[in-house]
């Protein structure tokens, strides 16, 4: 993930987005990858927003439709969105 920070190569960087969706996609979701794709949504890459929360809303329903404890999978790599959501929400009301 360091690599994809520091590189701008846009092949390298969306070889990068492709493995975190398939990690989603196969079920083995770790908390810090959803933190990681919350933070990239407030990224851009020439003017064109990297990843959509509305995206990761997705990929969320389809591990709760995946048929796995929701508590293991869904409800924990929700946790970083929420917070995102919550806190953005709250400073654009201040």
């Amino acid at each position: 993930l360091k690599k994809y920070i520091n590189r701008s190569e846009s092949d390298f960087q969306a070889a990068v987005l492709n493995l975190l969706v398939q990690l989603l996609l196969i079920r083995h979701f770790i908390y810090c990858i959803a933190e990681f794709l919350v933070m990239l949504s407030h990224d851009t890459l020439h003017s064109k927003q990297v990843i959509k929360i509305q995206d990761l809303i997705k990929h969320y329903d389809s591990l709760l439709a995946s048929g796995h404890e929701p508590e293991t999978h869904t409800l924990a790599a929700l946790e970083p969105v929420l917070y995102d959501f919550f806190s953005c929400s709250s400073y654009a009301n201040n």
